[in-house]
């Protein structure tokens, strides 16, 4: 709080000489008369001027020490010791120790446990710092291990020096060695390998070579990509001939905010634009609807109206842009459109995938609940340089996937087979046939750079 981290509260330091401060306090009377009682001990009380928010948590603190002997009581609540919620305790001791034991003429040790290997640029990697601190005339006061978590990309490549904080004097080396996916690397690869380590765990690892392949196969491995799925739209979001469950989709959360205002005859009432449509925004930039279908597009679509029925509605976005988008093949060859069962207004930003991994709108927020409240998150973020929710939706299909009798990670129906073929939604028979081509030639193989 010294350093200014917590806005508008700041640290009192209370003794014998200011113990009246304590009646200001927002506190309760058993706590109060706790501080009066150490103070009337010779103790030092150190204290916010009132309830702080830090992280998740919200109340107060305080330490009451010995300034003698420099041993003291570290308290997280009203009546809780500091053992109460360590990882609290351990996230503000950076604010704690300088302005309360440091005052007193201790001093902070430090030992770094890191990685003895080399670490490969883009992952991230986990150091144990084990501090102690002891009083002027050398009393051990305090002792903890903290867990620091870092990633090489903030630090780049080569000997890095990992120091300890708190004024300790530990540092260690460290080799973080760049790696390329390929023999051509792209600026991409550290994200990407950064992104299939956090997408691990002791259950599940994501190849970052199979990763990298399956981007390049969705999007060409540019960020800002983006497609418009008619039939989707027909199918799921729009068509007259949609589920049951999704039939009041395009008036629920999330989907209400970013919708195209409708002019589908099976619609009743009809529906105007998303409140959100005019607040997009890609990396800072405000950006529209004729953005996301030209700028972004993987094809620039074609806007206009076909059959001269005086509207623009699917049927005419499906049957000026077949050729270059190729939606007739699709889904075996299910994706053909008329007039009449296209005759509804295109879900541009709905009923579109996005980003390097092309990810659904309806995949991506899939998990927020449809009669919830409040604005929907930007749907620019999904065209955003961010490969989580590809990797996560790899990972679940993966997870979910069954084998039939194959081995070998791109074994013809095993489980990444399958799961390839799930992540492509079922339409195309020869996506895990290129995937894994490129995958088994090792085109994308972890190599040094």
């Amino acid at each position: 709080m010294n350093q200014g981290k917590i806005p508008n509260v700041g640290m009192l330091k209370i003794t014998q000489a200011n113990a009246s401060l304590i009646d200001t306090l927002n506190l309760s009377p058993a706590t109060k008369t706790l501080f009066y009682n150490a103070v009337a001990k010779g103790n030092t009380i150190y204290t916010p001027t009132a309830p702080v928010t830090y992280a998740n948590w919200q109340g107060t603190f305080y330490i009451a020490l010995d300034p003698v002997t420099g041993f003291g009581a570290y308290v997280i609540g009203e009546g809780l010791n500091g053992g109460y919620f360590q990882q609290f305790l351990d996230s503000l001791r950076g604010l704690l120790i300088p302005t309360a034991e440091a005052s007193l003429g201790s001093h902070v040790t430090a030992v770094i446990s890191a990685p003895a290997n080399a670490i490969t640029y883009g992952a991230k990697f986990i150091v144990d710092i084990a501090y102690k601190v002891f009083n002027a005339v050398g009393n051990l006061i305090s002792q903890w291990t903290e867990k620091r978590e870092v990633d090489t990309r903030d630090i780049g490549a080569g000997t890095t020096q990992i120091e300890a904080g708190y004024g300790a004097d530990g540092m260690k080396d460290t080799q973080i060695s760049r790696v390329k996916l390929g023999k051509a690397p792209n600026d991409l690869d550290a994200q990407i390998i950064a992104t299939a380590q956090e997408v691990s765990d002791s259950n599940f690892t994501m190849p970052p070579d199979l990763f990298k392949a399956v981007l390049q196969q969705e999007s060409g491995l540019k960020y800002k990509s983006y497609r418009y799925e008619p039939c989707y739209d027909r199918r799921r979001i729009s068509g007259m001939n949609r589920p049951l469950e999704n039939k009041n989709v395009l008036n629920e959360q999330p989907y209400k905010h970013y919708r195209t205002a409708t002019n589908n005859p099976d619609l009743d009432p009809q529906l105007l634009e998303g409140d959100q449509v005019d607040g997009i925004t890609v990396n800072g930039e405000k950006v529209t609807i004729k953005d996301f279908y030209t700028t972004y597009s993987v094809a620039p679509l074609a806007i206009g109206d076909a059959d001269g029925n005086g509207k623009i509605t699917a049927y005419d976005i499906w049957k000026l842009n077949d050729a270059k988008q190729h939606y007739s093949e699709k889904r075996g060859g299910d994706c053909v459109m008329t007039p009449e069962d296209g005759n509804f207004t295109p879900q541009f930003l709905i009923s579109a995938s996005y980003g390097l991994g092309q990810v659904m709108y309806p995949t991506a927020v899939g998990s927020i609940p449809r009669n919830g409240t409040g604005p929907a998150e930007n749907i620019g973020k999904l065209i955003e340089p961010n490969l989580t929710k590809s990797a996560q939706k790899l990972k679940t299909f993966y997870q979910d996937a069954t084998t039939e009798g194959a081995s070998g990670l791109c074994a013809i129906g095993g489980k990444w087979w399958n799961a390839l073929l799930k992540y492509n939604g079922g339409s195309n028979p020869d996506y895990p046939v290129d995937i894994c081509k490129w995958y088994n030639q090792r085109l994308y193989r972890v190599m040094p750079e």
